[in-house]
């Protein structure tokens, strides 16, 4: 019984050994935690740079200035709503 118990532990102990060997020298295969998040971040930046002395151009400002107050006034009409769902289609008006 005694020669068992010393013969598993020859044998047992360069196992061990290697077993740790191999743990100590791993790489790491994954990136760093939150690196996705950054990166993300980092592709959104604007382009910090003026852009120049050029005037904008694109819209005329009389029509913008239409446009702006149609959406503050808001939809026109009597306030009931015209199209129903297809539920009021299916079912219609009780």
């Amino acid at each position: 019984m005694r020669a068992i118990t010393i013969l598993t532990m020859l044998i047992g102990l360069p196992v061990l050994t290697a077993c740790s060997v191999m743990q100590v020298e791993r790489e790491e295969t994954t990136p760093p935690f939150g690196s996705s998040v950054r990166s993300t971040v980092q592709s959104q930046y604007v382009n910090p740079e003026p852009a120049g002395d050029a005037p904008v151009t694109g819209m005329d400002g009389r029509y913008a200035d239409k446009v702006f107050r149609n959406y503050e006034k808001g939809p026109s009409g009597n306030g009931k709503q015209t199209s129903g769902g297809l539920l009021d289609a299916l079912v219609g008006d009780k």
